[in-house]
């Protein structure tokens, strides 16, 4: 019981260090906006007027912009820090690391 405990704990963990360590950056042509989490972005363009909605991995709205001007809309999201390559075996006791096939 102790174990599967603490292989909860673990996979909280990674999945919260793995979320907290993404920076995304969407550049528009309504401005540049940084985001620390995974998002997504739709637009659309009516009348001149281009609407952005930037959504998170949940497809929560994170921020919608509109504004008079069209061009391109790109996203690049990094980790930050470390080697770029997150692995539980990272995160885990050293005690839990057979259980996960680590070395």
């Amino acid at each position: 019981m102790k174990i599967k405990i603490l292989s909860v704990l673990a996979i909280m963990a990674f999945s919260f260090t793995t979320i907290a360590q993404t920076t995304c950056v969407v550049k528009t042509p309504c401005g540049d906006f940084t985001f620390n989490e995974n998002v997504s972005v739709s637009s659309s363009q009516q009348n001149g007027v281009t609407r952005i909605v930037i959504r998170n991995n949940n497809g929560n709205v994170l921020s919608t912009r509109t504004c008079n001007r069209s061009g391109q809309i790109s996203t690049s999201c990094s980790s930050s820090g470390g080697d770029g390559d997150t692995d539980i075996c990272d995160f885990i006791p050293a005690f839990l690391k057979p259980f996960y096939d680590c070395n």
